[in-house]
């Protein structure tokens, strides 16, 4: 498939490098002109980009975050093209980099710490490049924007709905709930998961080691099996019903600011 910048100069949303002069018995060598762009491609490149820093700008910020260009967005993913593109292992998955992109992307330069993280429907995109510590809870309502972390993502809860993408290791002390079918959790390094709760037959995607303490499931979840196949992971328990719908991120989310354990035995 070529690299990231190969793809996007089969798209046309790339300009080649111009090539190298050589010389000529017939007089001095001259570097030929840039390629030729598509007129098309390359209209449709600047309504993509206004269209992403209109919705940028109005979106909510957040804290320390940074407005980037689609094109700036396309290049922090450069350097784990190859990765990205060689995902394999006994796990399912698939890491789209368009659906990371779109409508718009902030990002914060470096590590950060958060009591609370709460994505919005349809804000934009979350790029952090360092490490992310959430020391309480990470939310992501369903159709909310995509989180992707460039170094470890550390929270003790996780309630997601959306796309999220952490390129380093993942510490969950509490619960790591997932509940939509469309969107997925993928994990290139390690991750050490003390819960992991699938609704909708939620994607995890843990390509790297992984230590997980209980599986909870509503349904036969992707991954599911080979996760349950380890050694000493607690399994059979159900969500409580107390908490209200299993299927409602704001009820397991309330659930989870109340108290760490929202199972019992069935």
């Amino acid at each position: 498939m070529g690299s990231l910048k190969d793809q996007l100069l089969a798209k046309g949303l790339a300009t080649k490098p111009a090539a190298k002069a050589s010389g000529s018995a017939k007089g001095p060598a001259t570097a030929p002109g840039p390629a030729p762009i598509d007129p098309a491609a390359a209209r449709r490149k600047q309504e993509e980009e206004a269209a992403a820093a209109a919705h940028a700008a109005s979106s909510p910020s957040y804290p320390g975050a940074r407005i980037v260009t689609l094109s700036a967005a396309r290049e922090l993913f450069e350097p784990h093209a190859y990765d990205l593109r060689n995902l394999s292992g006994e796990v399912e998955g698939l890491v789209d980099i368009e659906t990371l992109l779109l409508p718009s992307v902030q990002v914060i330069d470096g590590d950060v710490t958060l009591d609370e993280l709460r994505t919005r429907q349809e804000g934009s995109n979350l790029y952090v490049l360092g490490n992310l510590t959430i020391t309480g809870r990470l939310l992501q309502p369903f159709r909310s924007n995509a989180i992707v972390v460039f170094g470890s993502l550390r929270a003790h809860h996780i309630v997601t709905g959306a796309e999220l993408l952490v390129f380093g290791d993942l510490d969950v002390t509490g619960v790591l709930y997932g509940n939509c079918t469309n969107y997925a959790t993928n994990v290139l390094g390690t991750a050490r998961v003390a819960t992991l709760a699938s609704c909708k037959e939620h994607m995890f995607s843990f390509w790297g080691a992984r230590t997980i303490g209980e599986l909870v499931r509503r349904h036969t979840a992707p991954n599911f099996e080979i996760y349950a196949a380890a050694k000493g992971i607690k399994t059979g328990r159900v969500f409580d019903p107390a908490i209200g719908d299993p299927y409602d991120e704001a009820s397991v989310a309330a659930a989870l600011q109340a108290r760490d354990d929202i199972f019992v035995d069935p």
